[in-house]
């Protein structure tokens, strides 16, 4: 038999959405972190439907590639810590509020733990709690407060110009030898929407993860 999901405790669901509500409303920039969770939930639509709600700009840490699709126009790019786009990271860094979406902070999602992501600035909207600066709503599942959330007249967040780079333009011949330069960008303009990529955990990880994905 299915097991029967948690449910949340309706007074601290209830304080937990009143709290992000504020905080977005008292917000000059706010930014998103959709993390690998809400695929596993299956929840994905829920949480873009939030992200559009607020019109939230959002990036995504280094496991949680394109759990949102990169074609969405509140994307802007990869957030890995100190390790790649400059201007992302100043960016999320730079937030007043900063809203994770089950996003984990390990060593591969956080740039060997380059990150910068004040806890006092930042809502952390977890599997089972939801975490406000030093404020902690217990037993609050991640997919009800989205839920919830949807149904709260939300001040949308300022716009941002930022928008995510590509690997660049291709470039070398047949003839010439292959590098990096050359390859990871053919492999970007290859795939195709509607492809399913498998990325090793090593080079390969590293040269297309801050590639630009299609649909």
């Amino acid at each position: 038999y299915p097991l029967p999901l948690p449910r949340s405790d309706q007074k601290a669901l209830t304080a937990a959405a009143d709290a992000i509500v504020a905080a977005l409303g008292a917000a000059t920039q706010a930014c998103a972190l959709p993390g690998l969770l809400i695929e596993r939930l299956g929840i994905t639509g829920q949480a873009t439907a939030f992200i559009e709600a607020a019109a939230l700009p959002f990036a995504t840490m280094f496991a949680d590639k394109t759990v949102i699709d990169e074609d969405h126009p509140n994307y802007i790019g990869m957030y890995d810590g100190l390790l790649m786009e400059e201007g992302v990271r100043e960016f999320v860094e730079s937030s007043d509020l900063l809203i994770t979406i089950g996003t984990m902070q390990s060593d591969f999602n956080t740039g060997a733990f380059t990150a910068r992501l004040d806890p006092a600035r930042t809502i952390d909207i977890g599997l089972h709690q939801t975490v406000a600066g030093s404020r902690v709503f217990q037993n609050v599942e991640m997919a009800e407060l989205l839920a919830e959330l949807a149904t709260r007249e939300i001040k949308p967040s300022a716009p941002t110009t930022l928008r995510p780079s590509t690997l660049g333009a291709i470039t070398g011949g047949n003839s010439d030898p292959i590098t990096a330069a050359s390859l990871y960008p053919r492999w970007e303009a290859f795939i195709e929407p509607g492809d399913i990529v498998i990325a090793e955990t090593g080079t390969c990880s590293m040269g297309l993860a801050f590639g630009l994905l299609p649909h």
